[in-house]
C-alpha cells in the first residue's frame, strides 16, 4: 500500500479488529487516542511510517495486545 496522511481516528470504531498492520506507508503524526477502543487488538504494526511522538499510555491498557511494531 502507499497510504498517506494521518491515521484516521474512526479506526477506533472497529471494536472487533484484532490485527492492524499498516507498514510501509506515508502516515505522519501520532497514534490517535481513539485506537484505545480497540480492545480485541492483538497486533499493531506501523513500521517504516513517519509517525512521531511517544508511545501513548493507553497502549498498555489493551490487554489482548501481544505485538507492537513501529520501526523507523
Amino acid at each position: 500500500m502507499n497510504l498517506t496522511g494521518s491515521i484516521p481516528p474512526h479506526l477506533g470504531n472497529l471494536s472487533f479488529l484484532a490485527f492492524l498492520h499498516a507498514r510501509n506507508n506515508s502516515f505522519h503524526g501520532s497514534l490517535p487516542n481513539e485506537l484505545a477502543c480497540l480492545r480485541q487488538l492483538k497486533s499493531i504494526s506501523f513500521g517504516s511510517d513517519n509517525l512521531e511522538g511517544q508511545i501513548p499510555p493507553w497502549l498498555g491498557s489493551l490487554s489482548n495486545l501481544q505485538n507492537f511494531v513501529s520501526i523507523q
